[in-house]
């Protein structure tokens, strides 16, 4: 029963991992100039933090939409 409480992290992780780390182009792992990378960073700081769903998205979603402009 205790073990249950980790199952939503689990799933959550196995989906989100391989969509910040994996190029849907080639398929490959990239780590350098990666912007979803930098953005889910930044996103895991802002949830640290503060704690807050909204924030978190929003500080993420901007982070990696202004990394596209620029790289």
């Amino acid at each position: 029963i205790d073990a249950l409480g980790f199952v939503p992290i689990a799933a959550l992780t196995a989906i989100i991992v391989p969509a910040v780390l994996i190029d849907p182009a080639t398929e490959q792992i990239v780590v350098i100039n990666n912007s979803r990378l930098i953005a889910a960073i930044i996103a895991i700081i802002v949830a640290l933090s503060t704690r807050h769903v909204i924030a978190t998205i929003s500080s993420g979603l901007a982070t990696l939409w202004c990394l596209q402009l620029w790289l």
